[in-house]
């Protein structure tokens, strides 16, 4: 469209509208290819913590595995479930309960191409920035609680060139007061 017409639209546009259509007792969602027929309850956007503020939110887990991150995961992100709209996770087996992560949060979950870090930058930059605190190979055992919540706190305290030079916590702060307002 963008060559031949002019106009670019975002994937995200075109999900919204198919299920603003489906919502209306539409059937555009009745065209999409079958592995996409299953519109979610909200249409997909990107993750608004994560994108748009940069806030980080960690918790400590005794193993990689599924039921516990998945555990995890509903818990740090249930008091945010309003603005969670989409999850993207890369292909790793601790998001083999992705149903139920995005059941628990009313969100729609939804997977990086493998070998495809750039589909996750948000992602892979701060885990940069994690471990300038907790470098790769440390031994999560001898981490406490107290000093996860310190690194999140420092990460979401610090200035960012992407958000203009004021912090995750400020733009979390200014986005919470404008939506309740």
């Amino acid at each position: 469209m963008k060559k031949r017409q002019g106009i670019q639209i975002s994937h995200g546009w075109v999900y919204q509208h198919i299920l603003a259509d489906k919502q209306a007792g539409g059937d555009l969602h009745t065209h999409l290819p079958k592995a996409y027929s299953a519109l979610p309850e909200k249409a997909p956007k990107t993750l608004w913590k994560e994108r748009k503020s940069r806030f980080t939110l960690m918790q400590p887990v005794d193993q990689r595995l599924a039921d516990l991150v998945s555990q995890a995961m509903i818990s740090l992100l249930s008091p945010f479930a309003d603005w969670v709209h989409t999850i993207t996770g890369d292909n790793c087996k601790e998001f083999v309960n992705h149903a139920q992560i995005a059941e628990a949060l009313k969100a729609a979950f939804c997977f990086a191409h493998p070998y495809s870090a750039w589909e996750r930058g948000t992602n892979e930059n701060t885990n940069g920035l994690i471990h300038q605190y907790f470098p790769k190979k440390t031994d999560f055992s001898k981490v406490t609680f107290k000093e996860v919540l310190a690194v999140a706190n420092k990460l979401n305290q610090r200035p960012r060139k992407c958000l203009d030079f004021y912090t995750p916590f400020e733009v979390l702060l200014e986005q919470t007061v404008a939506l309740t307002s």
